[in-house]
């Protein structure tokens, strides 16, 4: 799928946040409103807050539809502010022919998006009705939301920090790029530098697995040398993410996540790898090194870290060996800590131990 390049300015919403007791930030819901109602909820949101919302709101949750109307519902209480990211311009990119595909097409394609839910909601078999009979019909009855999303602003500037979906350029803000605004693949790696701090989502900050010790974390991620804090955790894009929010409080920055996945209770100690190693989707390409039963010992072309690596998450792009999102590391645990259970494997299982993925001895967990 391609998009071409849109010569338009990015629209700026300033905001003025010295009201405000705290500015909380959420990135990249993704149709799983329940979880940013359930985030709000553990953070006591309440009027005395100002919360961002920096966008793709659709696509690969369970209710898309349903995340659209809350986050619309929060902006309408007037302590809220939405900005747009590349996942809400699916109504016109659609139109535009960016996916290649028609309307039903797409949603046989993808099964959790907007489109399904709203033709769900209006029980439309779409076995009798043609793509161009369905977009008229989607835009007569939720032609306020498909404004809505179309009308959000690319960058919010305030007193604390600029928000954008998934980065901005050096310059001013009045002249930075729409598109650039929306789709980049690796903002916190560009050779920039900011004044204000720059706050993103957009890419799962597990791609940036070289930038966190080799660790497979999804914890928002900040470079405090380039003035950037990306808080994308992977919710509803990756297995095993969460939703993240920044928290910023009296100069204080805090971090708070939710996800739903099930529970362990630690009942031994696991002292920690040193030297970790990783891969993920930025940069998967892997080089062959030696066979080691079920699993292959690869180098990771982009750190040179060793790692050895199960053959059924290997596969080849235009030649070239990659892996799938993978990890060796063993974090530091304690008895009675709380972890995520993510895979239960013979001898060792996967977790989530504070946001970050990793194995444990079996022998130490519930």
């Amino acid at each position: 799928m391609k998009r071409n390049e849109i010569a338009a300015r990015a629209r700026v919403l300033r905001v003025d946040t010295s009201q405000y007791r705290r500015v909380i930030a959420v990135s990249d819901t993704h149709g799983n409103g329940y979880l940013l109602k359930r985030l709000l909820g553990e953070l006591s949101f309440s009027k005395e807050d100002a919360l961002f919302l920096l966008g793709d709101f659709i696509e690969r949750g369970r209710d898309s539809l349903a995340t659209v109307r809350l986050a619309m519902e929060l902006c309408r209480a007037g302590n809220a502010f939405a900005l747009q990211g590349n996942c809400d311009t699916l109504w016109d990119d659609l139109a535009a022919g960016v996916y290649g595909v028609d309307l039903n097409a797409y949603v046989d394609w993808r099964r959790n998006s907007l489109i399904a839910d709203m033709c769900a909601e209006q029980g439309m078999d779409r076995s009798r009705i043609s793509p161009g009979e369905l977009r008229a019909a989607l835009d007569d009855r939720y032609g306020a939301i498909f404004a809505w999303l179309r009308g959000l602003p690319h960058i919010i500037d305030t007193r604390e920090a600029v928000f954008v979906h998934a980065g901005i350029d050096a310059g001013s803000l009045t002249e930075q790029s729409a598109e650039r605004c929306l789709r980049r693949e690796a903002f916190l790696e560009e050779e920039l530098r900011f004044e204000k701090t720059v706050v993103c989502g957009h890419i799962p900050t597990c791609n940036y697995f070289h930038m966190t010790g080799n660790r497979y974390s999804f914890l928002p991620l900040t470079l405090r040398d380039k003035n950037m804090i990306a808080i994308d955790g992977g919710n509803a894009v990756k297995k095993y993410g969460q939703l993240n929010a920044l928290v910023l409080e009296g100069g204080r920055i805090s971090f708070v996540y939710v996800d739903d996945l099930p529970e362990a209770v630690v009942r031994g100690d696991q002292a920690g790898s040193l030297f970790p190693a990783a891969v993920a989707w930025n940069h998967r390409e892997v080089e062959f090194v030696e066979e080691r039963g079920e699993n292959t010992l690869c180098r990771v072309l982009f750190t040179g870290k060793l790692l050895e690596i199960p053959k059924n998450k290997l596969y080849e792009v235009e030649g070239k060996l990659c892996s799938d999102d993978y990890t060796d590391y063993m974090p530091p645990l304690r008895t009675e800590d709380r972890v995520k259970l993510l895979e239960i494997g013979e001898k060792r299982s996967l977790i989530k131990a504070n946001g970050i993925v990793g194995w444990a001895d079996n022998r130490i967990l519930t």
